[in-house]
């Protein structure tokens, strides 16, 4: 979950990427996630440049649910899997499909949030010890480590 701000949108444009060839990203000016299973998930609301936009991608058993400003974006169906977050910004391999905007508040959560947490956390400041989350960038200059 969390915030972006996109310039332009040319090249799969990686919000968050894991070890393996799997990214949360925008694809054709939506959000979109390249599963490790091969599927090629996209909502359906085209965002406009230079907007920013709140976003969660939550996955509860074998349900993927894309939210755009807390409204549902479109739901999947998506094998169950392990997933190691390790690049924001940018594929896995540092080079590919970076980001060409900004990204604010990301966070991960080890649960499934519902819809109406997606909403009331939007505006929330996290301090970091909510229940769940497990991890949490800012992205504050010159706040914290």
């Amino acid at each position: 979950m969390g915030w972006l701000y996109y310039n332009t949108a040319d090249d799969g444009n990686a919000i968050l990427a894991s070890s393996s060839n799997d990214f949360l990203r925008l694809d054709q000016n939506r959000l979109g996630y390249n599963s490790p299973t091969g599927a090629n998930h996209i909502g359906s609301t085209t965002l406009e440049n230079q907007s920013w936009y709140h976003f969660a991608v939550v996955r509860s058993d074998v349900n993927l649910d894309f939210f755009i400003n807390s409204i549902n974006d479109g739901s999947f169906n998506e094998s169950q899997n392990s997933l190691e977050w390790i690049k924001i910004g940018v594929h896995r391999n540092g080079y590919q499909h970076m980001f060409n905007g900004m990204l604010d508040q990301i966070s991960i959560w080890n649960v499934a949030l519902t819809q109406d947490q997606v909403a009331s956390f939007m505006d929330t400041d996290f301090d970091g010890n909510e229940d769940g989350l497990v991890a949490l960038w800012k992205f504050n200059s010159g706040d914290g480590d």
